[in-house]
Parts: structure tokens; C-alpha cells; sequence
């Protein structure tokens, strides 16, 4: 088991927070999913990293895009 975080870009309101939160909590692999609209981050308990391409197109469906947690955009 892991945990990962990243950057969710996309979301518009703390609606689409629990929208990802509902759908990713349902995917194979996936122990615990948790997101903060506010912050623009989600974190994920994943049973292994093979997890995280689904996530990743589970989310790309549903609008939004994994930024890598760390990585700061320029202004």
C-alpha cells in the first residue's frame, strides 16, 4: 500500500471535489481517496502504482488533470 498526492486542475467547486472523491473511491485498488477543493489536491491510498493509471484516466473522463503535487506553476 501507498500514499500519493497530486494537483487536480479543473475543479470549479467543492461539488466536483465529491464528484472525484465518489467515482475514484469506486475504482479496483483504490483504500481511500480524499480531496481538497480548496487546496486543488487530492490524496490517494492505493494497494499498488498500477493503481494510478486508472485514476488517472477515470479522472481525464470525468474533466479534470493530475499535476505532480510538488511542481509549482510560473506566474
Amino acid at each position: 500500500m501507498s500514499e500519493v498526492s497530486f494537483k487536480v486542475d479543473g475543479m470549479s467547486c467543492a461539488g466536483c471535489a465529491l464528484t472525484i472523491e465518489k467515482e475514484i473511491s469506486r475504482l479496483d485498488g483504490v483504500i481511500q481517496c480524499d480531496v481538497n477543493f480548496a487546496l486543488e489536491r487530492a490524496s490517494f491510498q492505493i494497494e499498488d502504482d498500477v493503481v494510478m493509471d486508472l485514476i488517472d484516466s477515470k479522472l481525464k473522463d470525468l474533466g479534470y488533470q493530475l499535476r505532480d503535487a510538488n511542481s509549482e506553476e510560473e506566474a
